[in-house]
C-alpha cells in the first residue's frame, strides 16, 4: 500500500474513532449497550442471542469483537470461550462472509444526536445477495435485521437497517413511494452525499471514496480502475459505493420536495437540510458538497472549525449562504432551530455539561446571544400557546419561502412539472393539509414546539352585537375575574363554538385538569363540559 492510502487510512480510522465516542457520551445506558452489541448480533447468529434465525448464514468480513461484547458473550454464554466461539461460526473463507461492512450515518456521533435520535445502519452486503431479494440469504439478513430492531426498540432505541450492495448508487431501480422514511424517487446521490460527510465504520471493510484524492470525481471509476491495474488498491479490500460526480438540476429539486415533506412532521431537523439545498441550488452547477469538502480537509490534515461534524457543517455553509444574500431573518430562525435541535439532553452522566453544551453555548457566544435569548429558548418545552404561535408562523413562512424558491429554481432550470407527478402530489397535499386556513378547518400546530401547552385555567367568551370586536367566540387563558375580549388577550378566535373547542381540545390546551369557564347568554357551561367528554 502507498504511503498516500495509509496516511488516509490513518485519517479516516482517527474520524472514525472520535465518532464513536462521541456517539456514547452524554447517552443512555440503553443506547450505549445496543449500539456497542450490533455488529457483534449480525456477525453470529446463536439462539439465545437477540436476532437469531434458523439457517441464516452471519458473518462480517474482517470482523474484531470489541471488549465489551467478549464480556457480553461472556455473560450469555458463560460455558463458551468467547474468542473461540465467535469464529467457529463463520464461513472459513472470510471473502466470502455475507456481510462486507457496516457504517453509521446521520446525527449518530455529531452534536445533533439526543436521546430521541435514531440510529441509521447501513449494512453493505455481498452483490450475490441482492440476486433474489425476496428469498435466499438476503431475506435471512433481513430478518436478522428486524429482529435486533424488535430488541433494540425494547430497550428504547430505536434502530433503522438499510440493507444495499456495492452497486446501489451505480443501479438505481427505486420504486418507493414518497414517505417520512423514504426519498421515493427524489434523491440519490445526494443520499450518498449524506452518508459519506456522516459515516462511522462500526465493523467490516473501509469505504474506498474517503480515501481517494478528491480530484477527477467525474472520471472516479476510471481513476480506481488505474490504481487496481498499477497494484495500488486491492478492491476485495474495500466497499466502493462509488463517486458523486455531478448532481442533476432534478435530484436538487427533488431532495428539496423531500426534506420540505419530513419538515411537516419535524421541522427542527429539517430546516436546516432544507436551507442547505437552497444553498446548493443557488450555487448550481457549481454546488460544493460538504463531503467532498470534508474529505479534501480531512487528508490534507487541514484544522477546521466544524471538527469534521456533518451538522456544524450544514450550519456553516448554510450561514455563509445567508450571509450572503443578507437574509439575517431567517439566518437567526435556523439558528433558533439548530439550538433547540441540538440541546436535549446535552449534560454528561455527572449531570455536568456535556461537550454539546459547551459547543453551543460558544456559538450563542458567537451570536451575541444575549442570557435572556438562551433561557427562552432552553424553555422551549415550557412555552405556552402564544409564544407556540409566533415560532409556528416562522416556520412556516420559511418553509413556504423554501417551497418559493424551490419552483423558481425548477422554472430556471427547466425541470418538467411531469418529472416525478406522485411525489410532488404527495407532497402539495401533505403542505395543502399542514398550512391552509380554511373556514372550517382546525390548525394543528407541531407539537415539536412545546412539549406541554396545556392550560389550567380556559375562558369561553360569546360576542353579539360588539362594536369594538366581531362576533363569534373567543378563547382566553385565564379565569373568570381577569376576561377581556382585547386583542393582546384572547389567543384564538372562531365563528362557532364547536370549531373553537376542537382547536383548543386538539392542540393541547384543553386536557383532562383543564378548568372550564364560560362567558355566554345561549350555551351553558354543562353543555360544553359533555361536549369536551364527548
Amino acid at each position: 500500500m502507498s504511503s498516500y492510502l495509509k496516511s488516509a487510512k490513518k485519517r479516516v480510522s482517527a474520524l472514525d474513532k472520535s465518532r464513536y465516542q462521541k456517539s456514547l457520551l452524554e447517552t443512555s445506558d440503553e443506547f450505549q449497550h445496543v449500539f456497542q452489541l450490533l455488529t457483534l448480533l449480525l456477525n453470529i447468529n446463536v439462539p439465545l442471542l437477540p436476532g437469531f434465525v434458523n439457517d441464516s448464514t452471519a458473518g462480517i468480513v474482517d470482523f474484531k469483537p470489541t471488549a465489551y461484547q467478549l464480556n457480553y458473550l461472556r455473560q450469555i454464554l458463560p460455558e463458551q470461550n468467547s474468542k473461540a466461539f465467535l469464529f467457529s461460526h463463520r464461513t472459513k473463507v472470510t471473502n466470502k462472509l455475507p456481510i462486507l461492512g457496516v457504517y453509521a450515518m446521520g446525527s449518530t456521533g455529531s452534536i445533533s444526536q439526543n436521546s430521541q435520535s435514531d440510529l441509521d445502519i447501513w449494512i453493505c452486503h455481498q452483490r450475490q445477495l441482492s440476486a433474489n431479494t425476496g428469498t435466499g440469504q438476503r431475506n435471512k439478513l433481513l430478518q436478522k435485521t428486524l429482529l435486533i430492531q424488535k430488541w433494540a426498540l425494547a430497550l428504547g432505541v430505536e434502530v433503522n437497517f438499510y440493507l444495499m450492495d456495492e452497486d446501489h448508487f451505480r443501479n438505481i431501480t427505486y420504486s418507493e413511494a414518497l414517505s417520512t422514511e423514504h426519498c421515493g424517487s427524489s434523491q440519490y446521490m445526494l443520499l450518498l452525499d449524506e452518508f459519506y460527510r456522516s459515516a462511522i465504520r462500526l465493523a467490516g471493510k473501509p469505504l474506498l471514496w474517503l480515501h481517494l484524492p478528491i480530484n477527477n470525481e467525474e472520471h472516479y471509476d476510471a481513476v480506481v480502475e488505474k490504481w487496481v491495474q498499477e497494484g495500488k488498491i486491492k478492491p476485495h479490500e474495500w466497499v466502493d459505493f462509488g463517486s458523486l460526480g455531478a448532481l442533476s438540476a432534478n435530484e436538487y429539486f427533488g431532495a428539496t420536495l423531500w426534506h420540505l415533506f419530513k419538515a411537516v412532521d419535524s421541522p427542527y431537523k429539517s430546516v436546516i437540510k432544507v436551507l442547505l439545498l437552497e444553498t446548493l441550488m443557488a450555487d448550481y452547477p457549481n454546488s460544493t458538497l460538504i463531503s467532498k469538502q470534508f474529505k479534501q480537509q480531512l487528508l490534507s490534515g487541514a484544522e477546521v472549525d466544524h471538527d469534521f461534524d456533518p451538522y456544524l457543517a450544514m450550519l456553516q455553509q448554510v450561514t455563509d449562504y445567508l450571509h450572503r444574500i443578507g437574509d439575517y431573518h431567517r439566518l437567526d430562525l435556523v439558528r433558533r432551530c439548530f439550538y433547540i435541535k441540538t440541546n436535549r439532553d446535552s449534560v454528561s452522566s455527572d449531570n455536568k455539561p456535556g461537550w454539546r453544551h459547551s459547543r453551543l453555548q460558544r456559538l450563542a457566544a458567537e451570536w451575541h446571544w444575549s442570557p435572556q435569548d438562551i433561557q427562552w429558548l432552553d424553555g422551549h418545552a415550557n412555552w405556552k400557546i402564544k409564544q407556540v404561535i409566533a415560532f409556528y408562523h416562522s416556520l412556516v413562512d420559511l418553509l413556504m419561502l423554501g417551497y418559493r424558491n424551490l419552483i423558481a429554481f425548477a422554472r430556471k432550470q427547466k425541470i418538467s412539472a411531469d418529472l416525478m407527478p406522485e411525489d410532488i402530489s404527495i407532497l402539495t397535499r401533505k403542505l395543502y393539509t399542514a398550512f391552509e386556513v380554511l373556514p372550517e378547518k382546525v390548525t394543528l400546530f407541531n407539537r415539536e414546539i412545546a412539549d406541554n401547552i396545556t392550560e389550567k385555567e380556559l375562558m369561553l367568551v360569546e360576542v353579539r352585537d360588539s362594536r369594538a370586536v366581531k362576533d363569534g367566540w373567543y378563547l382566553i387563558n385565564c379565569s373568570l375575574q381577569k376576561v377581556s375580549t382585547s386583542n393582546d388577550r384572547y389567543v384564538e378566535y372562531a365563528p362557532n363554538l364547536a370549531k373553537l373547542v376542537a382547536w383548543a381540545y386538539f392542540n393541547g390546551l384543553l386536557g383532562a385538569k383543564t378548568r372550564l369557564y364560560i362567558r355566554s347568554q345561549s350555551v351553558e357551561l354543562s353543555k360544553v363540559q359533555q361536549f369536551v367528554t364527548d
